[in-house]
């Protein structure tokens, strides 16, 4: 989503091809990519929380702005975990970190029916960090994060 007016306070997001993406108050809706997913860099979750941080309460922030201004956009929140521990308990929390993150924006006045809150677990890692494998926390945490996908506009 491009800038056009570097004045205005953004929150970069981070696209899985690792473009640099950014959101700000003054999109419209012509410059809105739908089906593109947008990575939200820093979430570092604690282990096991379902907190969220203030990288990612920036990121919402941001986030429920361009929405209240563009009423046609809807997205999915996306939720990920790294493969620490077993599958149902990562599933359920990306779902539940999904789903926090929902509330925030559904907290900030975006209407509930205009996100979508999906949670992945570790089944779409972004490295080779699978159960068993031998990994760095930073590689670990790189799989712990927060997509948004626009789904329509």
């Amino acid at each position: 989503l491009p800038i056009e007016d570097t004045d205005l306070v953004a929150t970069t997001l981070l696209a899985p091809d690792n473009e640099l993406s950014e959101f700000n108050t003054d999109l419209s809706t012509q410059n809105i990519d739908v089906d593109k997913t947008y990575r939200i860099p820093n979430v570092d979750y604690d282990f096991n929380s379902v907190n969220l941080n203030d990288n990612l309460m920036v990121a919402l922030n941001e986030l429920s702005r361009i929405m209240k201004a563009n009423p046609k956009i809807e997205i999915q929140l996306a939720g990920h975990t790294a493969s620490f521990g077993n599958n149902e308990k990562n599933q359920q929390l990306s779902e539940e970190r999904a789903a926090t993150a929902a509330a925030y924006l559904i907290n900030q006045g975006v209407e509930r029916h205009r996100g979508i809150a999906t949670g992945f677990g570790e089944s779409q890692l972004l490295n080779e960090c699978v159960d068993g494998m031998l990994c760095s926390m930073e590689q670990h945490k790189e799989n712990e994060r927060l997509e948004i996908k626009v789904m329509r506009h």
